[in-house]
């Protein structure tokens, strides 16, 4: 009787930190019990995973599914929701759609609405939409279960990873007639995100509009880019420009990486090279820092626009800021120096290729970057740069990456 009371209390504090988002108290405690020798029951498992759920520890509360278990703890549908939560906060999507099909077989556990809606995010990380739709439906006609707004988010999200905008717009268009429900932000920004799959640009710009008219709501940074890249996989870079416009305008928001990544992109597919680096310079007045995918968008359109000194100008700013460039924009820069006769610009690339290239070990990887060695040192023996094309192929031989084309390149150097 002595030890009941303090597991007790020890379960009511630790829901108290799962309500106040404290991840690290509510874990403490747990050890803490541990430590005093008092035995953790459902609760406590239940209520400690919830609180590191919430602090993104997914992984700390998937060591306690499986603690629970080993222990012979009696598991109900709030520890199976937990540890479902945590497999959908780290991409664990398998496992979770796994531990669904368990709760069920092996421990006889109904799923509830929470189940249901961690299950249907699982699909939804999978790209496996016929699979939510099918869940989505066995909740609501099989199970009777009333449909809430977080499980209608995550089929139309499945919906929209899986490029079926026609199904997500179906969902959408259900669930006030059907569902009785109110679409909210993260309603909307999934249906913009199906339609940006799907090719759909213009519908998704008519879904900004209407979120604002019809619901009522104010668009978020995430609404403006993902309405930004569905322009930009349209190359409607005008289209694209003006929402960045318009997010700091009308709503005071501020554009961030991401948003930036896809405007400069829309930019690069349209060969608008003045508008990407006007762009890059906006990031640098915003505080925003750059990444491989802004320079990477930035030289394509630098390099499709035959802007080829600029892009190797990019290249170098990206070298400097220690961004990891890969096969391919070296590949481009490479084909800018040849198409455009630069060989010192070339043979530089190249002098810089084995110290600033993160190599990677796989074989496949390494095909191509002795690809791209071989294509440059061709370009050097076309311009009759014997010496220099012998001396990039003994380099590359002591870092091991040699291909046939290399190889077969030796002996013209010889």
């Amino acid at each position: 009787q002595g030890l009941a009371p303090d597991a007790v209390l020890y379960n009511v504090v630790i829901s108290a930190c799962d309500r106040g988002d404290h991840w690290v108290h509510a874990f403490r405690l747990f050890r803490q019990m541990r430590f005093r020798e008092i035995e953790p029951n459902v609760v406590t498992y239940s209520a400690t995973s919830s609180a590191l759920n919430r602090g993104s520890r997914w992984d700390l509360a998937l060591e306690l599914h499986k603690e629970a278990l080993s222990r012979k703890v009696q598991a109900n549908a709030f520890t199976f929701n937990a540890a479902l939560a945590a497999c959908e906060k780290g991409q664990q999507w398998a496992l979770a759609l796994h531990l669904f099909q368990v709760m069920q077989s092996r421990h006889k556990l109904l799923p509830n609405v929470i189940t249901y809606s961690a299950a249907i995010s699982a699909c939804a990380k999978g790209q496996l939409w016929g699979l939510a739709l099918s869940l989505f439906e066995e909740m609501c006609t099989e199970r009777r279960f009333k449909a809430d707004i977080a499980t209608c988010n995550a089929a139309i999200s499945a919906c929209g990873k899986g490029q079926q905008w026609l199904e997500a717009l179906k969902l959408f268009s259900e669930l006030q007639t059907k569902h009785s429900l109110k679409a909210d932000i993260i309603t909307c920004n999934a249906m913009i995100e199906a339609c940006s799959h799907g090719q759909e640009w213009t519908k998704a710009l008519g879904l900004l509009d209407e979120m604002q008219t019809k619901h009522w709501l104010s668009p978020d940074i995430i609404t403006y880019s993902t309405a930004i890249s569905a322009c930009e996989k349209a190359q409607q870079w005008a289209e694209a420009i003006w929402l960045l416009q318009e997010m700091r305008a009308k709503h005071g928001l501020t554009p961030n990486v991401m948003t930036f990544n896809a405007a400069i992109s829309a930019c690069g597919k349209c060969q608008q090279w003045q508008c990407t680096i006007r762009l890059l310079a906006d990031m640098e007045d915003m505080d925003q820092a750059p990444t491989s995918i802004t320079y990477k968008a930035a030289i394509a359109a630098c390099g499709l626009s035959g802007q080829w000194q600029l892009a190797l100008d990019l290249l170098a700013t990206m070298q400097k800021s220690e961004l990891v460039v890969d096969v391919n924009t070296y590949s481009l820069c490479l084909a800018l120096c040849e198409q455009w006769k630069a060989i010192d610009h070339e043979l530089g690339l190249l002098h810089t290729l084995p110290a600033s290239w993160v190599f990677a070990h796989d074989q496949q990887t390494s095909c191509m970057h002795a690809a791209v060695i071989a294509a440059g040192v061709y370009s050097l023996l076309n311009a009759g740069q014997i010496e220099q094309a012998a001396m990039q192929l003994d380099a590359a031989a002591k870092q091991n990456f040699l291909n046939s084309a290399s190889c077969s390149l030796y002996l013209r150097c010889g």
